[in-house]
């Protein structure tokens, strides 16, 4: 007699998603002087840069978000269900 396959349940805090990008692209605006004509011109430039999110968090919440990629593949594969509790959200 085979036993019923069960999927695993994740439980995924919320407070943990906003972790789930590794590298976001952020403007950067910085003031640039050039010629036109015969005067200077100051104008506004932004520069897009890449940000590593996880630099800035401490080390044992990093070791949890460096799992969040094989977590979100596990469970768009199906092996796994991710759940969240509503007290949570808020």
């Amino acid at each position: 007699m085979s036993r019923p396959y069960v999927l695993a349940m994740v439980f995924l805090d919320t407070s943990v998603l906003k972790h789930t990008a590794q590298t976001l692209v952020r403007g950067f605006v910085r003031p640039s002087t050039a010629k036109w004509g015969d005067q200077d011109v100051t104008f506004q430039v932004t520069q897009f840069r890449e940000i590593n999110t996880h630099e800035r968090i401490d080390e044992n919440l990093r070791r949890h978000t460096i799992l969040l990629p094989l977590i979100a593949q596990l469970a768009k594969r199906g092996r796994i269900v991710l759940v969240t509790h509503t007290e949570v959200m808020e």
